[in-house]
């Protein structure tokens, strides 16, 4: 029987569980035209959230037209323009007649050439000149808003990997320019997504210029007693049993990342053939750690001396790492030297500090540093 456990997609429609309140907070934000963001680790269930809301919201009286930009792929904000511009006529306009009106009535000053893809008569596209002027990027940028008011429509423009924009040339000042004409917006509504917590952080600024504009709403963690149950009654349906307190150590393991938990069940899940037992799981753990080996080997390939003695120290509950133990303890040097390392382990995303206080945002990374690589030094 297939495994009951998805983790190799973002869930959707009844797969969806938990986590209503962010789902009914993003949901009337999104109705009301209120800009919002979530920033959160990778694989913690942003994707499934949205896919549940844009759901939701389709489903009401006055559904929104939706439109997705991703940005993992994209290397400057022209790029992103193009892209908005592309995706967000492709809401309203069909035909090519119908792209080549639009763009000659909403589109002057950058004037892009319209045509049909050889041999695929339903992929319209766009070449467009480099952009040369304010005035062309203002037309842009507007070009959402107008197209909503044109065809008397509201608008919702998901952009994800927002964190790239902190790569692209001229980008923050361009960013500036961005929320500003968004913020003056009434028919279209952002919606953006971020993998790299620390990058959102240093992208936004100590002005926190993103909070201006997005209202933050954070995913909390799903209620452990639903996440147990859904566990107990994945196995359930195959006519296989996991016991309630294996079931709790699987969620204890992971944490209850959406991601880490939905495949651990799923390895732990193919090794049962009826009852599993602690012999069982523990295979299951260790195969865990197997398959995310090579994957955690590349985030610690780069890593210096400093670096990893700073780890350790954060996995051995060290809070305050300028005392002069700590420093000669694990090798930090100086109060400078940390200050550094703890930069670059922001940087690398491997740390977040909250409250000054050091957290690992990949819990299965920080067992398999303590129980793999310390042991292996």
């Amino acid at each position: 029987m297939d495994s009951p456990f998805i983790y190799t997609r973002p869930l959707k429609g009844e797969e969806f569980f938990g986590r209503q309140q962010e789902v009914n907070w993003l949901s009337a934000n999104l109705q009301k035209g209120l800009h919002s963001m979530i920033v959160e680790p990778p694989f913690s269930g942003k994707k499934s959230l949205i896919n549940q809301v844009f759901t939701q919201i389709q489903q009401t009286q006055s559904p929104a037209k939706i439109c997705h930009i991703p940005l993992f792929n994209l290397r400057s904000w022209p790029e992103l323009l193009f892209a908005l511009t592309k995706q967000t006529a492709g809401s309203f306009v069909n035909t090519l007649d119908e792209w080549k009106n639009l763009c000659a009535r909403m589109l002057p000053l950058n004037n892009p050439s319209v045509y049909v893809n050889e041999g695929k008569m339903n992929d319209i596209r766009l070449d467009f000149l480099p952009i040369h002027s304010k005035e062309q990027t203002d037309e842009l940028l507007a070009f959402p808003e107008q197209l909503c008011h044109l065809f008397e429509e509201r608008l919702i423009i998901h952009i994800s990997d927002f964190q790239n924009v902190a790569r692209f040339e001229d980008g923050y000042r361009l960013l500036i320019k961005a929320l500003d004409g968004w913020k003056r917006q009434s028919r279209t509504t952002y919606v953006i997504t971020a993998s790299k917590v620390n990058a959102i952080r240093e992208l936004s600024g100590p002005k926190e210029i993103l909070k201006k504009t997005f209202e933050h709403i954070t995913l909390t963690p799903i209620e452990e007693k639903q996440f147990k149950d859904y566990i107990i009654k994945g196995f359930h349906k195959a006519g296989r049993v996991i016991a309630p307190d294996l079931a709790e150590a699987l969620l204890r393991t992971t944490g209850g990342h959406p991601f880490y938990t939905q495949y651990f069940a799923h390895i732990c899940f193919i090794n049962t053939k009826g009852y599993m037992n602690d012999s069982m799981f523990s295979d299951a753990y260790r195969d865990l750690l197997d398959i995310l080996h090579h994957r955690f080997c590349l985030l610690t390939d780069d890593l210096t001396v400093p670096q990893i003695s700073f780890l350790k120290a954060v996995t051995d509950g060290i809070e305050r790492f300028c005392t002069a133990q700590t420093l000669e303890t694990y090798g930090l040097h100086s109060s400078a030297n940390v200050t550094r390392v703890r930069t670059a382990l922001e940087k690398k995303e491997i740390l977040i500090f909250i409250r000054n206080k050091p957290h690992f945002l990949d819990p299965i990374f920080k067992i398999w540093f303590v129980e793999r690589f310390i042991p292996s030094l």
